[in-house]
């Protein structure tokens, strides 16, 4: 078997294991009185695995994932995966939560997560009704940590909580 195909089986996998280990560790948020749900890095709840999938075709990102979805209760569930195409790679998301009001985006609420391989970055986060929302991620592709920029694309998913 060429190196090429062994390593896109390597890849296959751990995207696999990464996505059943979600599955395994995911928690449903439940509303509280405070706006922020959950900063739950790497948890997941099952409804939001119909992700849009974004095209393999650039260099440095093997996959790229993007959802968001909002509950009967209003809280917005969203998270962004990257795989990197070179399981050396470092891959870093910077996501944020906005809501379109008065013509422009506000950030609800935002964060960062860095991981070698692959990375997915989650959240939960109560929203108002009457008011579109959109999940914006930023992905970077580093050669090593801390090491020379590969490629960065970014990604968004808007959603209207009626």
């Amino acid at each position: 078997m060429g190196g090429i195909m062994k390593q896109y089986l390597k890849h296959l996998i751990m995207s696999l294991v990464l996505v059943l280990s979600i599955l395994l560790i995911s928690v449903p948020a439940e509303a509280s009185s405070t706006p922020e749900v959950s900063y739950s890095n790497q948890s997941i709840t099952s409804f939001m695995l119909k992700p849009n999938f974004m095209s393999n075709s650039w260099t440095g990102f093997r996959d790229a994932y993007i959802d968001l979805q909002i509950d009967k209760s209003g809280i917005a569930h969203f998270y962004t995966l990257v795989c990197a195409s070179n399981s050396k790679y470092y891959c870093k998301i910077t996501m944020k939560l906005q809501r379109y009001k008065n013509k422009t985006w506000t950030t609800l609420t935002s964060g960062t997560c860095t991981s070698k391989s692959d990375n997915m970055y989650s959240r939960s986060y109560y929203v108002s009704k009457g008011y579109k929302y959109r999940v914006y991620s930023k992905a970077y592709i580093y050669k090593s940590k801390n090491g020379k920029l590969i490629n960065s694309d970014t990604f968004t998913k808007t959603k209207t909580r009626k």
